[in-house]
């Protein structure tokens, strides 16, 4: 069996074509990529409750589209961790944000300030979601974000990551400094090179491969 592999460049171009030339909205690509996640969550058993760690772009947009999902579609408790203002979410990411405010998701802004109480949240959480970076990441993972990949990383909680463990380079699978160690990771449309080799692929744990609705031609 052959399997297919990309770069983040070249993911990033299908969602472009996919926006551009076949005229599918961002936040559809959004919802589709955070539901991928949901169905998993619930494939697992584990609707109960849930805390999702959300960073900045369009990896957080993609956790805060998954706590309002769960938060209408489930009777558990979800809890959002943002790691930074909500002004660094992209466009579709901030539509999220204000929706789980209206839905009353319980929204902590985690800083150096409340660590304490953010040590506390992921230690007892069952399940975490890692929404911290996407593909994106261009440079080493330090200072808060690299600690609270340290305490995601100490929890006992089951991890399942979206796209990518936060701290994998999408293109060499190589440790930007500090990487979730995921229990599984949802990747969409198709595996990246970097969950495939190691280091990367030790830190992604079971991998499940997402279908978004990037049309199939613009894929071949």
């Amino acid at each position: 069996m052959i399997m297919k592999l990309m770069t983040p460049v070249q993911m990033k171009e299908l969602d472009e074509s996919a926006i551009k030339d076949y005229g599918i909205p961002s936040i559809l690509l959004m919802e589709h990529a955070a539901y991928s996640v949901f169905e998993q969550i619930k494939k697992q058993g584990m609707l109960q409750n849930t805390v999702i760690v959300c960073g900045p772009g369009n990896n957080g947009g993609d956790g805060l589209a998954l706590a309002r999902q769960l938060k209408t579609w489930s009777a558990g408790q979800v809890k959002v961790l943002m790691l930074q203002g909500e002004e660094k979410l992209s466009k579709d990411g901030l539509i999220y944000y204000n929706l789980c405010r209206q839905i009353k998701v319980e929204i902590i802004h985690a800083t150096k300030a409340n660590l304490d109480k953010v040590n506390k949240i992921l230690k007892e959480a069952p399940l975490i979601v890692d929404a911290i970076f996407g593909i994106g990441l261009s440079r080493p993972v330090e200072g808060f974000y690299g600690e609270i990949i340290k305490r995601i990383n100490v929890s006992t909680a089951y991890k399942i990551s979206m796209d990518i463990p936060s701290g994998i380079d999408g293109s060499t699978g190589r440790l930007m400094g500090n990487a979730v160690k995921a229990n599984q990771t949802v990747t969409f449309t198709l595996p990246k090179i970097g969950l495939c080799v190691y280091p990367g692929m030790d830190y992604a744990g079971e991998l499940q491969i997402a279908d978004i609705g990037i049309p199939k031609e613009s894929i071949e």
